[in-house]
């Protein structure tokens, strides 16, 4: 998809221990993405926020996902979000073209293809938007929503 280019303007950061690891490092040995992609297997809060701060792009492929503190903390930090289209996630996808099917890398794939195309005004526009979508779920929101739930329920 992105050939060998890749390592020259990307650097990849996969956080997580989950099942997949071991076939994860096995696939960046082979490929010899040592340099450009490492693994977090686990990390303290402050350094996954340090670790995002410092991000410019999230990807979250998940199956099944409710609420998604990750993704809420991802788009707090100003992450280009792609999201799979499931669950809890629909409700913070900031952009829908910056979506995808759960389980379908090709849909994924065209995704990223499109973050890497686009302009640096445009990558701060959408960092802008996770930003702002991030705010929707603040707590005075979320206080908000349910005053109003109740004065419905109430009345």
């Amino acid at each position: 998809m992105l050939g060998d280019n890749f390592t020259n303007f990307a650097e990849c950061t996969i956080i997580g221990d989950g099942e997949y690891f071991e076939y994860c490092e096995k696939i960046i040995l082979n490929f010899g993405l040592e340099t450009s992609v490492k693994i977090l297997r686990k990390v303290e809060h402050s350094e996954l926020i340090e670790t995002l701060t410092n991000s410019d792009v999230v990807v979250l492929p998940s199956r099944f996902e409710g609420m998604s503190m990750f993704a809420l903390e991802a788009l707090y930090t100003k992450n280009i979000c792609l999201f799979s289209d499931t669950g809890g996630l629909i409700d913070m996808i900031p952009n829908r073209q910056f979506t995808y099917a759960p389980q379908n890398i090709e849909a994924l794939a065209d995704v990223i293809q499109k973050i890497v195309k686009l302009t640096p005004k445009e990558i701060e526009i959408e960092k802008l938007r996770s930003f702002n979508k991030a705010l929707e779920f603040s707590q005075q929101n979320i206080k908000t929503k349910f005053d109003k739930i109740y004065k419905i329920l109430a009345s």
